[in-house]
Formats: C-alpha cells, sequence, structure tokens
C-alpha cells in the first residue's frame, strides 16, 4: 500500500549578531532575500518585520545623535567658560530613546516570525501519525 504525505512547511528563525544577521528556514540557512520572500507569503508578517526594520534603522541614528551630542559636550567644556551641560543632557535622551527604539524593533522583528511561524500550523495538510487507541497508524488532517 502506497501512502503520499505533503510537505509541511518549514518554520523560520533569525539570529542577530555583532556585525550580521542569519537567516534560516527548519535547519538551513537561506539568504536575506529569501527570508523575506517567505515573509512577503504573509502579509501581516512582513508588515512587522519592515516595522522593526525601520525602528532598528531609527535606533541607530538615534545613537548616533546621542554621540555626537556627547562628544560635542566634552568639546564645549575644554572651551574657556564653556558649559556642556545640556549637550550631556540631551545626549543621554538621545541614548535612552535609541535603547527604546531598538528593543521595539526586536519585538517586532520576533513578532513577524512568530506570526509567519503560527500560520504554518494553518495551512491543510495531512500526516501519519499513531492512532491514539495506540494500535496502528491514522491519517490526521
Amino acid at each position: 500500500m502506497a501512502i503520499s504525505q505533503t510537505t509541511l512547511a518549514q518554520e523560520l528563525t533569525y539570529y542577530p549578531g555583532v556585525l550580521s544577521v542569519s537567516y534560516y528556514q527548519d535547519s538551513e540557512r537561506i539568504t536575506r532575500k529569501e527570508f523575506k520572500g517567505l515573509l512577503a507569503q504573509h502579509e501581516e508578517s512582513l508588515k512587522n518585520w519592515n516595522t522593526g526594520t525601520a525602528l532598528e534603522i531609527s535606533g541607530l541614528v538615534a545613537a548616533g545623535a546621542s554621540g555626537f551630542l556627547l562628544g560635542t559636550g566634552l568639546a564645549k567644556d575644554d572651551e574657556v567658560g564653556g558649559d556642556g551641560s545640556s549637550y550631556y543632557i540631551g545626549g543621554a535622551v538621545a541614548f535612552v530613546v535609541s535603547g527604546v527604539l531598538v528593543e521595539l524593533a526586536k519585538n517586532k522583528k520576533r513578532k513577524a516570525v512568530l506570526e509567519y511561524n503560527e500560520q504554518l500550523d494553518t495551512r491543510t495538510a495531512f500526516r501519519l501519525v499513531p492512532s491514539r487507541s495506540g494500535v496502528g497508524v491514522a491519517l490526521q488532517f
């Protein structure tokens, strides 16, 4: 007796590193383009991923502004009669904002991948599983 089985879709994962990000479909490494192509199959996932990317870029810009303001504050303190305290405050605020934005970006990207993986469970497919009565094999739809 021959029984066919549909292939179940594979889950996506990503691992952000210090200098690069690794994308996987189950245990197989894929490119960023392939990863985004798979996310594009689920509109809400792609929307959350793109929002996360925009938040991440905004966070990096805020971090750059923080560094610039702190550096300017140091330069003002070196001047005779200079006061860099307002630059320090601005730099600290920008630093906190950048941290919040980067954390929100991580959550959006994580949510995008989870939503994509959740929608895989609702696809119509069947597979062979042990029978619940403990005897034989059953088809599960």
